[in-house]
């Protein structure tokens, strides 16, 4: 779910709560512990395989530009993961993404909200 310092995987979290909001101070310790601590960017995006047969992957894009806490809970053992999400208001749009590996995720997520580019070289000051 967006920005994310520490461990790339949420594993055996009992309910962390996972604060996303943007004010341009970073806490460089995603550790789940309440009050939520937030990082500098936010891209609510988060992507799952599936249990079933297919074991085809699936990609949730969270559009709200209020701040947000995701509470987590995961059982590794049986590898099943809750994500519950609170807002402060505002709209909500969702977007949801399938393909057979993570790649068709991240490409539909890129057409969607755009690719990245490639600034000229004199924005970089030379």
């Amino acid at each position: 779910m967006g920005e994310r310092a520490g461990s790339l995987f949420y594993t055996d979290q009992k309910g962390a709560i996972h604060s996303r909001k943007t004010f341009d101070q970073a806490n460089p310790i995603d550790d789940g512990l309440p009050p939520g601590r937030n990082m500098y960017g936010y891209q609510p995006l988060y992507a799952f395989q599936s249990n079933t047969k297919t074991r085809d992957w699936f990609g949730v894009f969270d559009l709200s530009a209020y701040p947000t806490d995701y509470i987590v809970y995961t059982d590794n053992g049986n590898k099943e993961t809750q994500i519950h999400k609170i807002v402060i208001g505002g709209a909500i749009s969702k977007y949801f993404f399938q393909g057979t590996k993570p790649d068709d995720i991240i490409k539909t997520y890129s057409k969607l909200v755009g690719f990245p580019t490639v600034p000229p070289l004199w924005a970089f000051g030379w």
